[in-house]
């Protein structure tokens, strides 16, 4: 949680100062995206949304698809051990 915070407050604070590239040529798979000097391409919107003002869709950790509700049994992560699926693009809703 607190690891979760510190980057955060971090990213808040470099994107506070810093200014991101747009460019004509800054879209890929029909989405658009800045270069935040953070060595990774930044989506303008989140997952769901088509407008950077939209907070788009809400994902359980590791899901890939919304749901009306976030419970246990409905969970594919609950009680899995993080390493079958961290890093898998199987789980990356925005892979």
């Amino acid at each position: 949680m607190k690891k979760t915070f510190l980057i955060t407050i971090i990213l808040g604070c470099i994107m506070g100062f810093y200014q991101p590239v747009y460019s004509q040529d800054n879209i890929e798979n029909g989405h658009e995206w800045v270069d935040l000097g953070l060595s990774v391409k930044w989506a303008t919107c989140n997952v769901g949304a088509s407008v950077p003002e939209q907070y788009g869709n809400y994902y359980a950790w590791g899901e890939t698809k919304p749901k009306d509700e976030y419970t246990q049994s409905n969970s594919v992560t609950f009680e899995q051990n993080i390493s079958d699926f961290s890093g898998n693009p199987q789980y990356d809703a925005a892979g």
